[in-house]
Parts: C-alpha cells; sequence; structure tokens
C-alpha cells in the first residue's frame, strides 16, 4: 500500500472504502453535538454505547492491522499512531508500560472535544473504545480504560490509560466523570 491510509480509500458510487470496510466524514461538533442537547442519564448511555461500538467495530481494524503486522505490539502501535491523524483523529502517542500491563496514550487535538466544547467530564469515548480494542489486541486479556486527562476541561491534551484487571464484566463499562 503507497501513499496515506486516505490516499488508499476506494471510492466509488458515494462510498468510501478500505477493503470491505465503509467509511464516512463527519463534522466533529455534529456528531459531538448529539450529546450536548442535553446532558442527561441518556447522555452517559451514549456515551457508554459510542465507546462500545468503537470498541467493537474498531477494535475488528485493529485485528485486520495485526494480523498484517503479526504479533509484534510495537509494529501495531506505530500503526495505528500513523493513521490515527490521517483519519482525523488527532496526533496519537502510545506507549506500553515495561511490564506490559497498561497501555497509555497522550491525543493532541483531540476531534471529540474540539468538536464537543468546554466540558465538565470527559468526552472522548470514541478513543476510549478504540484504545481499549488495540490493548485487549495486545494484552489478550480484558481491560479498562479511562480518560483521566481531557482537552474540552480546559487541558492541552487528553490522556487515557488501559489497564489489565482481573474480573472485568465488559459489559458494563462506562465513561466516568471525573471525582
Amino acid at each position: 500500500m503507497s501513499g496515506t491510509f486516505v490516499d488508499n480509500l476506494y471510492k466509488a458510487d458515494g462510498a468510501l472504502h478500505a477493503g470491505d470496510v465503509r467509511y464516512v466524514l463527519v463534522r466533529a461538533d455534529g456528531l459531538m453535538g448529539c450529546f450536548k442537547s442535553n446532558l442527561s442519564s441518556t447522555s452517559l448511555a451514549m456515551y457508554k454505547e459510542i465507546e462500545n461500538s468503537f470498541f467493537r467495530f474498531g477494535g475488528k481494524s485493529t485485528q485486520q492491522y495485526a494480523e498484517i503486522l503479526g504479533e509484534y505490539p510495537e509494529e501495531l502501535l506505530s500503526k495505528i499512531e500513523e493513521i490515527a491523524p490521517q483519519l482525523g483523529w488527532g496526533n496519537w502517542a502510545l506507549s506500553l508500560e515495561s511490564n506490559e500491563r497498561k497501555l497509555t496514550l497522550r491525543v493532541e487535538n483531540s476531534p471529540f472535544s474540539a468538536g464537543y466544547g468546554q466540558a465538565d467530564f470527559a468526552v472522548c469515548a470514541p478513543v476510549s473504545g478504540m484504545l481499549r480494542g488495540v490493548a485487549e489486541k495486545i494484552f489478550k486479556q480484558a481491560v479498562t480504560c479511562r480518560e483521566y486527562r481531557c482537552s474540552a476541561m480546559g487541558g492541552d491534551v487528553c490522556e487515557f490509560e488501559a489497564v489489565i484487571e482481573s474480573g472485568i464484566d465488559t459489559s458494563e463499562r462506562l465513561i466516568q466523570p471525573p471525582q
């Protein structure tokens, strides 16, 4: 594959594809505006659902990259760092802890916090979902993921961690507003 990820998308009949996966370009504020209209328990449930959706479907992309690259976490992380900004997901810096029990992510210019605007809680649920998918592929076990710093809360970057935990009920994960 030559060129960028976006350059290699197959464009036909008003659709963008990478293999059999369809992509769509959307305005960040258009997507995140649905969460701002009525911040309630319904909105928090929507955050849970978008995180879970990106975990499931983004995890499929992670699986495809891993099959091509082999079982080398560093190569997978490098590929994800390369593709994220091409898709408008900001600049990603992934770091695998030396004990290989924690994966951290620093995102500069997150489209989700930019699209949401000022918030009292972390808003980058799609990134959390993707990070969970990447971490579970690398660790081959369930992880918990949290955004502990969000630029929508006044910082300059967003920071996340995915940590191996035993006994996680993967069906009940939810982004929690900071304490």
